[in-house]
Order: structure tokens, then sequence, then C-alpha cells
């Protein structure tokens, strides 16, 4: 096993520069057979400069249904450690990605509970600040910060959602919970076969849904004003 920590230098701008280091333990939720997924992550997490600890992923014949008793099981697993990332072997890092993050996370206000490193948006979101947008009704679970000093692990935990994760997390969680995503978005998925819906996924879906309810709406925002 790895011990994965991310070291993030974060730069906030408040009449002076200030910079912080904050670690956090990172975890890749990886099928044992995928030997080929685990080699890829290995590779695309050095884009970043991070290590990660590898998750054994159950497999099951509903896809969903492995991948929701993964992160379950991963979840509980390491929910005492209050900050923590939980990323998917399929994870495609954006431009810019580790600057992006340092000033996403560098925004985060207090009370945050998840921040998301992408996601398939289903609605335009809200700009709550240079590097940070407010996430509702957001699918997919290839990288999330979680903070469960506020209590949204052991939420999850305790109603033990039947449905797809991505889902009970978009419908429940992040109408409950203060939710985030960075902006500029930084991580989409890598187009493959997928083991959760058992087909061929290209995700072009994440970027195409970007365009639509976050570039092009602020850009219309923008010219409104």
């Amino acid at each position: 096993m790895f011990l994965s920590y991310l070291m993030l230098t974060v730069f906030i701008e408040d009449f002076k520069t200030q910079h912080m280091n904050i670690d956090i333990n990172t975890y890749c939720i990886n099928l044992d057979q995928r030997s080929d997924r685990r080699v890829w992550i290995k590779e695309e997490v050095k884009k970043i400069g991070i290590t990660i600890e590898m998750f054994s992923g159950i497999k099951m014949d509903d896809g969903w249904k492995g991948c929701l008793a993964s992160h379950t099981k991963l979840l509980n697993q390491v929910k005492g450690e209050g900050v923590f990332m939980i990323i998917e072997d399929d994870l495609l890092f954006m431009e810019n990605a580790l600057d992006n993050i340092n000033l996403a996370i560098s925004q985060l206000p207090d009370g945050w509970s998840m921040l998301y490193l992408g996601a398939t948006l289903n609605q335009p979101l809200e700009k709550v600040s240079p590097n940070l947008l407010r996430i509702k009704q957001g699918w997919t679970t290839h990288g999330i910060i979680y903070n469960n000093q506020n209590g949204v692990v052991d939420f999850i935990l305790d109603k033990d959602p039947d449905i797809r994760l991505d889902i009970f997390l978009s419908d429940v969680v992040q109408e409950q919970f203060n939710c985030y995503m960075c902006y500029p978005m930084v991580a989409t998925q890598k187009g493959g076969w997928s083991d959760v819906v058992n087909r061929w996924q290209p995700y072009k879906i994440i970027i195409d849904r970007y365009k639509k309810y976050v570039l092009d709406y602020i850009e219309t925002e923008n010219k409104e004003v």
C-alpha cells in the first residue's frame, strides 16, 4: 500500500500572499482485474505530484452496485480522517489542474462538505468565487474531496443508499450540504470500457455539459451585465 498525500500549496490573496501546505490522503478505487487502469492512474496522478493508495473495488454483476459498495466501504474505512480525497481509476486531469485545485481549496468557505474535481452537470451552476461553483444536480464520482468534519460522510453511510451513488449525492447530499466544484473544472474521465455500465463510455458528455452549463452560461451572464 502506498501512503497517499495530496500536497497542495494554497495561495490566498488578502493584502498579502499567504502560503499553506494541505496534506490530504488520496485513495483510488480500482478493480483488481483492471491492471490497465491501475497503470494509467498511477501515471496520471504524477501530473499534479501526488501518490495514491489503491483500494480494491468490489465487482458485482450490476456495475453500479459494485461502484456503490466500493465507495461506501472505503468511506467507512477512512471517514475518521476528516478531510480526504477519493478518485476513480479513469480520472483524467485537465490543463493546469494543480493550480486550479489550489485556488479552489483556498476559497472554500467554513462549513464546506464536498469539493468535486469535475462532474456531469444537469443544470447551470452558480459561481460563488473566482474558482468555485456551487454544485447542484452534478453526477459522477471520479474525483471528490470530502470534509467529514461537518458529518457529510456519516450522513451518506447512515442513509445507506440503494441507488447509484452519484445520483444519491446529487439528489440528496448536494441539496442538504455545502458542496462545490472547482472552476475551471480540473478533471474529467478517460474514455474506455466501463465496469459500472458494462459498455464503452467516451465521457464526452462531461465536457459538453460543462461547456453548456458553466462556460456558455457564465459568458452569457457576463454579456448581460
